[in-house]
């Protein structure tokens, strides 16, 4: 599959009919020269929103830095932008660009986001977001964890366009539920409500999405 689009991406092993890729986004670091950085998943909520792991966009920050803007816990990037990019079908490749994010006392960042470029400028948008259960599945029920591992980005220039090319595996991992931490696991690095999961999950899967035997969105990766 080759294309050339002007300021999208291609991304090659994902099947661009896949639904999950409506919802399931590649977060990703775009420096200022161009050069860009798949770092994680992030999982889209409800129009303009999505959600992915703290620690996802905690590394992100942490490896590209930020400034200080206004109070002591506000921040703004410096020399880099954060964008989640979305396939839909016929494909339509967009790339959104956050706005702003929130940190939470769990293992979760909420990010607000706004389209930077498309594949299909005019086309309009249709949102598509999971159901979400508010409590966790039982001990013992099955569950689904998506993500994308092993991304590599390439940036080139095609008659004067930016050519943005990604390889990467979607990753599905399926598994039952664990214990149930009501309160946290553990008072170092899972200080907060969680639950584990008996399956294998790969680095890039970070804030991806987990879902029950429903489908509905009951966690993160």
């Amino acid at each position: 599959m080759k294309h050339n689009l002007p300021s999208v991406p291609l991304f090659r092993n994902a099947k661009p009919t896949d639904p999950i890729q409506e919802i399931a986004l590649r977060f990703v670091i775009e420096l200022s020269n161009g050069e860009m950085y798949a770092v994680g998943t992030a999982c889209l909520v409800c129009g303009h929103l999505a959600i992915t792991a703290r620690h996802v966009l905690v590394h992100a920050i942490e490896r590209f830095g930020t400034s200080r803007k206004d109070g002591p816990n506000s921040f703004e990037l410096s020399g880099y932008s954060i964008r989640l990019m979305q396939v839909l079908p016929g494909p339509i490749y967009n790339i959104w660009n956050v706005t702003a994010a929130w940190l939470c006392s769990s293992d979760i960042a909420i990010l607000h986001f706004g389209l930077d470029s498309s594949s299909a400028p005019d086309a309009p948008i249709s949102w598509r977001a999971p159901l979400i259960r508010v409590v966790p599945p039982p001990t013992g029920q099955k569950v689904l964890a998506f993500g994308y591992r092993e991304s590599k980005i390439q940036v080139t220039t095609i008659n004067g366009n930016p050519h943005i090319e990604i390889n990467d595996i979607p990753t599905t991992s399926a598994g039952e539920v664990g214990q149930i931490f009501a309160e946290r696991r553990d008072s170092a690095m899972l200080t907060f409500p969680c639950f584990e999961v008996l399956a294998r999950f790969a680095p890039g899967m970070s804030g991806g999405l987990v879902i029950d035997e429903e489908g509905r969105l009951c966690g993160l990766v």
